[in-house]
């Protein structure tokens, strides 16, 4: 499949039929609306990311899944059926790692499930090595054990992506009441 570049998550949501052309060390899940992928560089004991397909069964134009500024200021019913698809999939994936969590250490602690403010795939590499704009990155949702626990764990930059005080992490529930409400979060960002 792809290698990693900041296009990588784009070129994942685009696969036709992930279970056969994603290796099984990067898929975990896939539906037709969403799949649920390793985190490459994981920044907890557990760390999955869920990315809406494309085409997305919902009628949705690609710009809508750049990241989670371009999803908010999609028509209503656009965003709460991207969402609704990333929560479904979300659940399942919490639902794995409880159960992996029980059986390797006996009890189970928070998971998150959020978005960065910020695209954390905003920029890539070019093959001279140069840092890059990445005009094809994709939304997604992280599900990350509230641990923090990872030798990719190496900066406070890292930790702080996963703040909410901060606001640079922005959890799934706050999304889906700012879509309920119909708020114009596209300025909040």
């Amino acid at each position: 499949m792809a290698s990693f570049s900041a296009n990588a998550l784009r070129d994942y949501a685009l696969v036709k039929s992930p279970s056969t052309q994603i290796s099984a060390s990067t898929l975990l899940l896939d539906s037709p609306e969403c799949i649920a992928i390793f985190d490459a560089y994981p920044k907890a004991k557990y760390h999955f990311l869920i990315l809406p397909r494309y085409p997305f069964p919902t009628k949705c134009n690609i710009d809508y899944l750049h990241d989670l500024a371009s999803l908010l200021g999609a028509p209503k019913d656009v965003r709460k059926a991207v969402v609704e698809g990333m929560r479904s999939m979300a659940g399942e994936v919490v639902e794995m790692i409880r159960d992996e969590m029980m059986k390797t250490e006996g009890f189970t602690w928070g998971v998150d499930l959020g978005f960065h403010a910020i695209p954390s795939m905003r920029y890539g590499f070019s093959i001279d090595g140069e840092k890059d704009w990445a005009d094809e990155r994709h939304i997604h949702l992280h599900v990350i054990s509230s641990d923090r626990i990872s030798p990719a764990m190496k900066t406070k930059k890292h930790y702080n992506s996963f703040r909410t005080d901060l606001g640079f992490f922005v959890h799934l529930a706050d999304v889906e009441e700012w879509i309920e409400s119909d708020s114009s979060i596209v300025s909040q960002l």
